[in-house]
C-alpha cells in the first residue's frame, strides 16, 4: 500500500487547522487597547519598562535612539528587542545564591508606562 494514497493524515491535519484558536494578535487586542489608552492619558509619549528593568539595551532598534514610545507597536518592539527584559522574564533570580529555583518568589511581570519627559 502506498502511504501517499492514505488521506487520513491529510484529513486529520485539515480538521486540526479548522479547530485552531483565533490568531494570536487577536488575543492581545485588549492589551493593545489598554496600552494605547495609557499612552493617551500620559500625554502621547511614554517610557516603557517592566517591574525591574527598562529596555535600555534595545534603543538601537528605534528611529529616535531613545526609549520614547508613542504607540503600542513601539512599546512591543522595544520589549521584544531587549535582552534585559528577556532576562527579567526568564531568569530573574538566576544569580541569587541563597535561593533554589523552587524557593524563588513568583513576581508576575508588570508593564509600567512612565510619562515621557524630555
Amino acid at each position: 500500500m502506498d502511504p501517499l494514497d492514505d488521506d487520513s493524515a491529510f484529513v486529520a491535519a485539515e480538521e486540526a487547522d479548522s479547530e485552531e484558536e483565533e490568531h494570536p494578535a487577536v488575543r492581545f487586542a485588549e492589551v493593545e487597547k489598554a496600552v494605547s489608552a495609557a499612552i493617551s492619558r500620559l500625554g502621547g509619549a511614554v517610557l516603557p519598562k517592566l517591574n525591574w528593568s527598562a529596555p535600555k539595551d534595545a534603543v538601537w532598534v528605534t528611529f529616535s535612539g531613545t526609549l520614547r514610545c508613542s504607540n503600542y507597536e513601539e512599546v512591543v518592539l522595544l520589549l521584544k528587542s531587549s535582552d534585559a527584559v528577556a532576562h527579567d522574564l526568564q531568569h530573574a533570580y538566576a544569580q541569587c545564591c541563597d535561593l533554589t529555583a523552587d524557593q524563588a518568589p513568583h513576581t508576575p511581570p508588570q508593564l509600567v508606562l512612565k510619562k515621557w519627559c524630555a
